[in-house]
């Protein structure tokens, strides 16, 4: 945590919003033990937690459209994960 402790994004913030979402989401989902509905959940609370942590230690706004771009990456990760999944049932059919 310390590598990022301090590091102010700016311009780049959604796309980190983004790509960390995605990334949550892509190892939780990767991980197979948790039900999707929960993964989702974690994916985003850590979103709203960084809103949160920006809010009363950095003095910043708490930003919807942060957490907008956080849905954005989950959906992305699980549109990702069910087309993998359906390639694999696919495959292993043998069609």
């Amino acid at each position: 945590m310390e590598l990022l402790a301090g590091a102010y994004y700016g311009k780049y913030d959604k796309s980190v919003h983004f790509v960390l979402s995605a990334a949550i989401t892509a190892a939780l989902l990767a991980l197979g033990w948790l039900p999707l509905p929960v993964v989702a959940v974690v994916a985003l609370a850590a979103g709203a937690l960084k809103e949160a942590w920006d809010f009363w230690w950095r003095k910043s706004r708490f930003d919807l459209a942060d957490l907008f771009v956080d849905a954005l990456g989950v959906a992305a990760a699980f549109g990702g994960y069910f087309i993998l999944v359906s390639l694999a049932v696919r495959a292993a059919a043998g069609q």
